[in-house]
């Protein structure tokens, strides 16, 4: 092989394994967000609901608490108002059995 030939095998081997790269982080971080998610609304559920999914009282300081200020505030920020405290995985860890 030539230089010239080398250099564009080179670049194009790098440009379809940065693009692939590229991919795979965006599929990472797409699971790391479902799962923080499923780990959130496990805590939610076990900490306020459990004794009674069907509450209005409690559904109604969800709804203003949580729904209502969306992704203008920190997710964490607005959980931790919600539970009274820093949202954990305790809860989710039990949903798996890994208690």
């Amino acid at each position: 092989m030539t230089q010239v030939t080398t250099a564009i095998f080179c670049k194009t081997f790098r440009s379809r394994y940065v693009t692939k790269l590229k991919t795979l982080l965006s599929l990472l971080t797409f699971f790391v967000i479902c799962k923080s998610s499923e780990v959130y609304s496990a805590d939610v559920f076990h900490t306020v609901f459990k004794a009674d999914p069907m509450s209005t009282k409690e559904g109604r300081r969800y709804r203003y608490a949580v729904l209502e200020k969306g992704g203008s505030w920190n997710g964490v920020k607005i959980l931790t108002e919600f539970l009274g405290r820093r949202p954990c995985d305790d809860s989710f860890n039990g949903e798996l059995g890994l208690e």
